[in-house]
């Protein structure tokens, strides 16, 4: 799914050069250098400078966005069905323990409507398609992000 997912956001060119890290020889090492280098130029030339830093936590990306972010993309018919199943019907309780008074509490299980693996090889990947949106209405706008 990742690689197929990649091959079609690479092939229509969806994903900016901006949206480093998670992506071969795109690091956030080199996002950070290149922020590091905008501001420090922006201060020498006496430009004032301004920041917007929009954190989409993983565990906060809500599925029925992303579906239709990805619908957006292209990712259609089966293919957006197939992401779909990935997605749905996965469940979470918590289990709590109290060391000092030896005491262990379970909560009901509860269906999971936000969230992408941080951990799995396709999570950071749907993380670059939900803020995908973003880049996309600068560019529309002609607005300035680089």
């Amino acid at each position: 799914m990742q690689t197929r997912l990649l091959e079609h956001l690479t092939k229509y060119n969806i994903l900016t050069m901006e949206q480093l890290g998670f992506r071969r020889k795109l690091t956030t090492e080199k996002a950070s250098y290149n922020l590091t280098n905008k501001i420090l130029n922006a201060l020498n030339n006496k430009f004032t400078s301004g920041i917007f830093c929009h954190l989409a936590i993983f565990d906060s990306i809500n599925h029925d966005i992303l579906l239709s972010k990805l619908e957006f993309c292209g990712i259609i018919g089966n293919d957006n069905a197939l992401y779909k199943f990935h997605l749905r019907d996965k469940y979470q309780r918590v289990y709590i323990y109290n060391e000092k008074i030896n005491n262990s509490s379970l909560s009901n299980w509860a269906t999971i409507k936000h969230s992408v693996s941080q951990g799995s090889i396709l999570g950071p990947l749907l993380f670059l398609v939900y803020v995908y949106i973003y880049i996309y209405i600068y560019e529309q706008f002609n607005l300035s992000y680089k």
